[in-house]
């Protein structure tokens, strides 16, 4: 590793000599490379997304993240607009490529989810007459993913439970 240098002597019959030298630098480690956003599991819904993180290495890099060039800042790496598809998972992979030519990689999954949640009021029925102030509510939301999905009935924060299909209920006041 580092700098090595290389000597050239040339002789002719008549052991006259030519000479030439280079300096040159040895490098057979790859790029360290680390993607710091988005965090393994996160969910989007964007049909693009900024990578980002972070590239070590002795020689100068070129990164690319799903064959999007980044710009690197010092260490720092950027890839905006990387397109992460339909889902409803993808791997990004960002690999960096040194001067010799050594190339270094990380990866992250990432969820793609562009489909709301569905929600159904069991109680109280359309139409109902209600005593109050305080009122009941039950129901399902159902959302495809894995994700939290936060509930409110009127601005009231609702409890939810259980998977695919959650159940909710709330004291939501008027």
């Amino acid at each position: 590793e580092g700098e090595n240098a290389v000597q050239v002597t040339a002789r002719d019959r008549f052991a006259r000599e030519g000479h030439d030298s280079r300096t040159l630098k040895l490098d057979t480690q790859p790029p360290q490379v680390i993607i710091v956003q988005p965090g393994e599991g996160d969910y989007t819904a964007e049909t693009a997304v900024t990578v980002s993180g972070g590239v070590i290495d002795a020689s100068p890099v070129t990164l690319h993240v799903e064959g999007v060039l980044a710009t690197l800042d010092g260490s720092a790496f950027t890839a905006t607009g990387v397109p992460v598809g339909n889902g409803p998972s993808i791997t990004l992979h960002a690999i960096a490529e040194d001067a010799a030519g050594n190339t270094g990689e990380d990866t992250v999954t990432i969820h793609v989810d562009r489909t709301p949640p569905t929600v159904a009021i069991d109680s109280p029925r359309e139409g109902a007459y209600v005593k109050g102030p305080v009122l009941q509510v039950e129901g399902t939301v159902q959302d495809d993913s894995q994700a939290p999905v936060n509930v409110d009935v009127n601005g009231q924060p609702a409890s939810v439970s259980g998977t695919p299909c959650r159940r909710l209920a709330v004291k939501a006041y008027s």
